[in-house]
């Protein structure tokens, strides 16, 4: 059991842990608002690629589309481990402690599946370079290993005092437990993430902007680069104003926007997918089929250039053969 310190003003951390409580239900309805509103086109171009059933298997599609759905869901078991102890009330520091590092490493696990996920379309729009595709790898290295040593030492340091509260005369006690900052490490791991985001901000921006001055303007392509701008950029905004709050606030309010930037991640990861293969099912001619996957170049051909771009990743032989055929056709 560990004991409050007795400079620990209880009344005032109860309260920071109702406030953080409250941003935490509006990230899960945030959540669960773009879930629903997206589940027809996940449906679609997601859950239907996932058919066991259909032949050939392409499993270079079936393992991109697992790791999508796996940062997609993630939030929701951070969710159901948050929830349950807000709602039920873990009683003692053991649990309290189980109930923090899981939700904590579970949510680490899904901003790296969804920069995972950016990082592929990166790759994509460069062609699959082999040159770009080591720059990411050494660039994921280079921040994922200290973020990661950094939240380790931030979750390492919170506490778990128990608080026992007589509810009245001759009643039982009220037995519960709540989280003690110690440190504000957690900043570090925001700053590397924002170092990582504007070097893929960068990344996305030279071919995007090579594209545009040649004269590109499919709807696809205008998804493929504005999207992947936009996405980074406010990424990193989002990622600045937590660092201030974080280094402003007290430090049992350092992780009060983290809910909603972890959500985010997993938002616009899924929007980056799920926006590509219904524009490129709509407007892009291909014969193949564009819900398997979203990175294999393809040549559009418009009025005023011809241009290489990421349309759909993991494609069959018989897909390409198909699209071969079309284009001595035409």
């Amino acid at each position: 059991m560990v004991e409050i310190s007795p400079d620990v003003d209880v009344l005032e951390t109860l309260k920071h842990e109702m406030l953080v409580r409250n941003f935490n239900a509006a990230a899960g309805a945030l959540f669960a608002y773009d879930v629903l509103i997206n589940l027809d086109v996940e449906l679609k171009y997601i859950w239907a690629a996932m058919n066991i059933r259909k032949r050939p298997i392409n499993t270079a599609t079936v393992i991109f589309n697992l790791m999508y759905l796996a940062q997609r869901y993630l939030p929701l078991l951070d969710r159901v481990i948050l929830d349950q102890y807000f709602m039920l009330g873990a009683s003692n520091t053991r649990a309290c402690f189980i109930t923090y590092t899981l939700s904590a490493w579970s949510s680490i696990l899904g901003i790296l599946l969804s920069e995972l996920i950016l990082a592929v379309r990166i790759w994509a729009v460069w062609a699959r370079k082999p040159s770009i595709g080591i720059i990411l790898i050494v660039l994921s290295l280079g921040c994922s290993v200290p973020a990661t040593f950094f939240f380790a030492r931030f979750v390492g340091g919170i506490q778990y005092p128990e608080l026992n509260i007589q509810t009245g005369p001759g009643s039982a006690q009220l037995r519960r437990c709540f989280y003690s900052m110690k440190n504000k490490d957690i900043y570090v791991c925001w700053i590397v993430l924002m170092v990582y985001d504007c070097a893929s901000f960068i990344l996305m921006s030279i071919p995007g902007f090579r594209a545009y001055r040649t004269g590109g303007s499919s709807n696809l392509l205008k998804v493929v680069y504005r999207d992947g701008v936009i996405y980074y950029a406010f990424i990193f905004l989002v990622s600045l104003v937590n660092v201030i709050i974080i280094l402003i606030l007290t430090p049992d309010l350092v992780h009060i926007i983290s809910p909603f930037e972890r959500v985010l991640h997993s938002i616009l990861a899924s929007h980056a997918v799920l926006h590509i293969r219904k524009v490129a099912s709509r407007d892009y001619v291909q014969a193949g089929d564009v819900s398997s996957g979203i990175t294999t170049t393809g040549e559009l051909t418009t009025e005023y250039s011809q241009m290489s771009f990421a349309s759909n990743m993991f494609r069959t032989d018989a897909d390409e053969d198909q699209d071969q055929n079309v284009t001595e056709g035409a």
